[in-house]
C-alpha cells in the first residue's frame, strides 16, 4: 500500500493538535506567517516533505510500507535572544515524542512510529532570532 502518506499526515496533524492545539499545528506548510510558533506536518524547509519504500514482501502481495514525514517545529520571536525560540521548539519537539510513545499507530493508521532525527538551525532573521527543528517521524505499516 504506498498510498499511506496522506492519512498518516491526517492522524499526525489530528493527534499533535490534541496536545499542542489547533491554532499551532499546521498540515503542511502555513500559507502565511501564523505567530511566533508552531508544528507544520509534512512540511521542511529544504528536504523532502515526506519518503516511502514498499518492503519485498508488497511484491508478493503483502501491505508492508515503511514512510518517513518530515516535519518543521519553529518559534521566533523580536528578540535577538535565542534560548526562549530554542526551549519553545524542544517544547514542541518533546510533546510530539510523548504522544507518539502514548499511541504509536497514531489512532491505528500504521503499526508503529517514532521519530528518528532531525537537525536544528538557528538563525537572526530581520525580525529577530529564528529556532527550527527539522525531524522525521518514521512510520511502519505491516
Amino acid at each position: 500500500m504506498i498510498l499511506s502518506f496522506p492519512e498518516v499526515c491526517d492522524a499526525l496533524t489530528a493527534s499533535m493538535g490534541q496536545i499542542l492545539g489547533k491554532d499551532v499545528v499546521f498540515d503542511g506548510p502555513p500559507v502565511r506567517d501564523v505567530g511566533t510558533s508552531g508544528l507544520a506536518i509534512g512540511a521542511t524547509r529544504e528536504d523532502d516533505t515526506s519518503s516511502f519504500a514498499a518492503q519485498a514482501a508488497d511484491l508478493a502481495g503483502g501491505i508492508s510500507e515503511s514512510l518517513t514525514i518530515t516535519c518543521l517545529a519553529w518559534s521566533g520571536s523580536g528578540d535577538t535572544v535565542f534560548k526562549p525560540a530554542r526551549d519553545q521548539v524542544r517544547a514542541i519537539v518533546a510533546a510530539v515524542s510523548v504522544q507518539l510513545q502514548a499511541d504509536p499507530t497514531l489512532g491505528g493508521a500504521v503499526d508503529t512510529s517514532d521519530i528518528t532525527g532531525g537537525t536544528w538551525t538557528q538563525e537572526q532573521t530581520g525580525e529577530g532570532a529564528l529556532v527550527t527543528c527539522e525531524f522525521r517521524i518514521a512510520t511502519r505499516q505491516f
